[in-house]
């Protein structure tokens, strides 16, 4: 899971408490936000590799890894109250997550595009495909929801921003008698979830993943964990 940042300019302090789905068109906006803090994640640091400091790269990437959650109605967001009127309609925060059920289907020509794109810097696009093809962060259990990205803006830091981000999930995983879960390589944020959400840790994960040798020179530990919905939300799920 994408962090938040710590630096920045303070702005925007007021926002909208509801979280709403992001339309396609919003897709630039949000990867703008998301693609910078992505340099901040282990994983996505290390597909960055030394065009992490690239501005341009960062948004590239998140581009590719928010479209097709943004295609299918599954990227949400935050933004400032309307009566802001420096920042008025700004995006504060983004959550993107996959349901249980599966993801639409991509479009032909915005996949062909986006690989024309990283095609451009093929260090990166090495690294993401080997990364999408090992199963190193696994769901937990069968019909599980992930949610892979989530990001504030460095002002919306002790807001409540993030809990209004997730409200949407977790409603999802209430009415459906699901669980969701989150990877994340930061400890404060797994902090966070667990004191915020009841989340339980089910796993861990070194990255890079190990080698022969069986060690982790300048590894980073990533913790899977899980939200579980109550008694009542299976019994709504089984009456549907």
């Amino acid at each position: 899971m994408t962090p938040t940042r710590s630096h920045g300019p303070a702005a925007c302090a007021v926002a909208r408490s509801a979280a709403t789905v992001l339309a396609p068109d919003a897709l630039p906006e949000a990867a703008a936000l998301v693609g910078d803090v992505l340099g901040e994640v282990p994983i996505f640091n290390w597909v960055l590799g030394d065009t992490v400091d690239d501005p341009a790269v960062r948004t590239l990437l998140a581009s590719v890894l928010l479209r097709p959650m943004v295609r299918s109605g599954c990227v949400v967001g935050v933004r400032s109250d309307e009566r802001d009127d420096e920042c008025a309609g700004r995006l504060r925060g983004v959550l993107g997550w996959y349901p249980a059920d599966g993801r639409d289907p991509a479009d032909p020509v915005e996949l062909r595009a986006d690989a024309e794109r990283l095609a451009a810097h093929p260090a990166v696009a090495r690294r993401l495909v080997e990364l999408w093809r090992t199963d190193l962060m696994p769901a937990p259990e069968a019909g599980s929801v992930s949610i892979p990205i989530a990001a504030l803006t460095p002002d919306s830091r002790g807001t409540d921003l993030l809990q209004a981000l997730v409200r949407p999930v977790e409603e999802y995983c209430s009415l459906h008698g699901c669980s969701f879960y989150v990877w994340t390589g930061v400890e404060r944020l797994r902090d966070a979830f667990i004191r915020g959400w009841r989340l339980r840790q089910f796993a861990t994960a070194q990255f890079p993943p190990a080698g022969p040798s069986g060690a982790h020179p300048g590894g980073t530990t990533l913790y899977g964990l899980i939200w579980e919905p109550g008694p009542a939300a299976f019994r709504r799920a089984a009456d549907r």
